[in-house]
């Protein structure tokens, strides 16, 4: 596992968060759902998604603690975000999300199977994966 530094992280993702940003606009959400971000790194992305949810929330994991902690002291007053340290390959939710996300991030993961397996059992039924690439799943 990398671990990514977080405090700089901003300064060479631009690309990245650009990427995401375009990806989302053609997400639509209600407001109310339960997002599970993976592989969030600095949080960034994870926060434009929680300001679209007034009545939703996010989880952003992400398998490197610096990025984390980056992540969870950011200065702004989303109370609908939160971030945890977790590998994707190893991660245990149910099917309590109702869309997940991933930006960037999957194509560090050694075990795809598990990740993909993890991903889809983290997911309600109905529910869409937005895999960074200009599409939902």
């Amino acid at each position: 596992m990398a671990d990514w530094d977080g405090a700089g992280y901003a300064h060479i993702s631009e690309l990245q968060r650009a990427m995401a940003t375009a990806s989302l606009e053609s997400v639509t959400v209600a407001g109310t759902e339960r997002v599970l971000d993976v592989g969030c790194g600095d949080g960034y992305v994870t926060r434009l998604i929680a300001s679209r949810l007034p009545n939703g929330s996010v989880l952003g994991v992400d398998p490197s603690p610096r990025m984390i902690e980056v992540a969870r002291t950011s200065d702004d007053r989303l109370t609908n975000v939160a971030f945890q340290v977790g590998d994707v390959s190893t991660m245990g939710f149910g099917p309590e999300f109702d869309l997940v996300v991933s930006f960037n991030a999957l194509h560090w993961v050694t075990d795809q199977e598990a990740a993909y397996r993890n991903i889809a059992a983290a997911l309600k039924p109905t529910g869409p994966v937005v895999d960074g690439m200009d599409h939902a799943c």
